[in-house]
């Protein structure tokens, strides 16, 4: 048998371990980076989980909801609350202009019975002059009370002529004008008339022992009034008016 059979060398059995060992030292760093990559990653989420925790809980929503549910109920009920106001200021002012106009209207007619027809222009003046008469026409009792011989002892408005109609259209276009609760121009302001373009359904001529003149007759937001036939009260009407 031959001896002479070759082995490895020392040198050569040195190499192989040493390769085997930056290999292995290699893949321990490679692991420690993964492991501190994951420390890391785990951090961070327990971070975020931490910070979140109190937007996601149920309890801190079921509060929010609570209050912004309150909020929504308060602001509903003050805004609610404001337009009841609105409305019950609207019908007092509407209330108190009619109760205003009644009290100026019984002044007048108390003025008008007394016999005196001097007296009567001097109390009708007086009414006027001291500022009692704000909602009805000042001007034109001031004007009737300049003549206390034509004075009539008391407002008896009669209708003269009465018209129905089919086809009338009236516009308006002055702000002021106001709708009448008969065809007179000293009876009660309903309400006033926003401009524009309203149908007549009637027209009267009223005479006085003053005057004659003519109303047409509208509806107005339910309401059924007359506005006075005349360029202060209309700027225009259609042909088939009157």
């Amino acid at each position: 048998m031959n001896n002479n059979a070759s082995t490895p060398s020392t040198s050569e059995s040195n190499i192989q371990p040493s390769l085997d060992n930056t290999a292995l030292t290699k893949e321990l760093a490679l692991k420690e980076k993964e492991l501190a990559l994951k420390e890391q990653e785990v951090k961070a989420k327990i971070e975020l989980e931490r910070r979140g925790v109190w937007f996601s809980s149920p309890l801190l929503i079921g509060i929010a909801s609570a209050i912004f549910g309150l909020l929504g109920t308060g602001i509903g009920a003050a805004l609610q609350g404001y337009s009841n106001s609105q409305l019950e200021r609207q019908k007092y002012d509407s209330n108190f202009q009619l109760e205003r106009q009644k009290f100026e209207f019984s002044l007048i007619q108390k003025a008008l019975e007394i016999k005196d027809r001097n007296e009567a222009a001097k109390q009708l003046m007086f009414l006027v002059d001291s500022g009692v008469i704000q909602s009805l026409d000042s001007a034109k009792i001031r004007k009737i009370a300049e003549q206390p011989n034509q004075l009539p002892s008391a407002l008896d408005i009669s209708i003269k002529q009465r018209d129905v109609l089919k086809e009338c259209v009236i516009t308006i276009s002055n702000p002021l004008v106001s709708l009448k609760n008969q065809p007179d121009t000293f009876s009660l302001d309903l309400v006033s008339v926003k401009p524009g373009t309203y149908p007549s359904s009637e027209h009267v001529f009223t005479s006085s022992s003053q005057t004659e003149e003519g109303w047409f007759k509208i509806k107005y937001e339910g309401r059924n009034g007359w506005i006075g036939n005349n360029t202060w009260s209309i700027e225009s009407k259609s042909n088939s008016c009157p």
